[in-house]
């Protein structure tokens, strides 16, 4: 396997699904979209994925932390916090998405 962590489960005639568990696979992965930037939009969620991953390593324990999570879960892939969840918690600002801008392929080699 590429990523040398993870299950890959067959899901249908055309669909496979990858899963990961834990902070250590989640290293995993990261370094290797550090190290090979996405080239469309999808790097902005990344970056804020990589933010969300950060805050998990310790920082969500407190209610900082777990507010910080929210408003980043507010953002990822473009989604907004469902209405119950703005109700529940009316002080959580959104946060803004990175911009990309280096869409270069990097050559592995």
């Amino acid at each position: 396997m590429f990523f040398d962590t993870g299950k890959i489960t067959k899901l249908g005639a055309e669909y496979v699904q990858f899963r990961i568990s834990g902070l250590e696979d989640l290293k995993v992965i990261i370094n290797n979209f550090d190290k090979f930037p996405l080239v469309t939009n999808k790097q902005s969620d990344y970056l804020v994925f990589k933010q969300a991953v950060n805050f998990m390593q310790g920082k969500y324990l407190t209610i900082e932390g777990l507010n910080q999570i929210i408003s980043i879960k507010a953002v990822l892939n473009k989604q907004n916090l469902s209405d119950s969840l703005k109700l529940a918690l009316p002080n959580i600002e959104t946060m803004l998405r990175p911009k990309i801008k280096n869409r270069k392929i990097k050559s592995i080699h």
